[in-house]
C-alpha cells in the first residue's frame, strides 16, 4: 500500500464517515413517518441511528488502517490510535449537521438532492490527495477551517508521516464541532412540532 496509500486510506476513513451519514440525513424523519404520527418516540434519535451504523463502518476501517500499518511499519502503529480521537470532532460536525438536515428534509423533500453535489464539492477541499502545506499560504486557512481537511491532515501528519501532533486545531474544532451540535439539536427540537402535519 505504501506511505501515500495509508495516508490517502487514512482521509477516506475519516471522509466516508462524515459522507455517509450527511449524505442520508434528510430522509432520517421523511422515510420513517409512523415514528412521528403514531406513537411517542424521541425523534432526535432517529439522525444518531445513522451515526451508530456509520460508526461501525469506521470502526472496520480503522481495523484495516492499523493493519496496514502493522504490515508496512513505516511509523509506530499505536500511532494511529490518534484517529478515533480525531474522528471526535468531525462526529460533533456530523451530529449537529445531521439534526438539521433531517430537519429541514421534513419540510424541504428535494433538499436530499442538493446534498451529493454539495459534498462532492467539499470532497475536493478535504485535503485527502494532498498535504495542506502544499497549498499556497493566503488559501491554507479555508483547509484549516474545514473539520474534514484539518482532521485528515492532522491524521496523516501524525499517524503516517510521524509529525508532531496539531493539539490546537483538534482544540479549535473540538469546540466548534460541540457548539455546532448543540445548535443542530436546538433547531431540531424546535422544528420537530410541526413534523406530524407535514407528514
Amino acid at each position: 500500500m505504501g506511505t501515500y496509500g495509508l495516508g490517502l486510506f487514512t482521509g477516506l476513513v475519516l471522509w466516508d464517515f462524515f459522507s455517509s451519514v450527511l449524505s442520508q440525513s434528510p430522509y432520517a424523519i421523511t422515510s420513517k413517518p409512523n415514528y412521528v404520527k403514531k406513537i411517542v418516540f424521541p425523534l432526535n434519535i432517529l439522525p444518531l441511528v445513522l451515526t451508530s451504523v456509520a460508526l461501525f463502518h469506521f470502526l472496520v476501517n480503522f481495523c484495516v488502517l492499523l493493519l496496514g500499518m502493522l504490515l508496512i511499519g513505516t511509523q509506530p502503529a499505536w500511532r494511529v490510535m490518534v484517529v478515533p480521537l480525531l474522528l471526535t470532532p468531525i462526529l460533533f460536525y456530523t451530529a449537529g449537521l445531521s439534526w438539521f438536515l433531517a430537519s429541514i428534509g421534513v419540510y424541504f423533500r428535494d433538499l436530499g438532492n442538493a446534498i451529493p453535489p454539495c459534498l462532492q464539492l467539499l470532497w475536493f477541499g478535504s485535503a485527502i490527495f494532498f498535504p495542506i502545506e502544499s497549498v499556497p499560504a493566503q488559501f491554507r486557512f479555508l483547509f484549516y477551517i474545514n473539520p474534514i481537511s484539518a482532521m485528515v491532515d492532522t491524521a496523516r501528519n501524525y499517524a503516517i508521516l510521524g509529525q508532531s501532533l496539531n493539539v490546537p486545531i483538534i482544540f479549535y474544532h473540538l469546540l466548534a464541532g460541540w457548539v455546532t451540535a448543540c445548535t443542530g439539536l436546538y433547531f431540531f427540537d424546535k422544528t420537530k412540532a410541526g413534523f406530524a402535519d407535514v407528514l
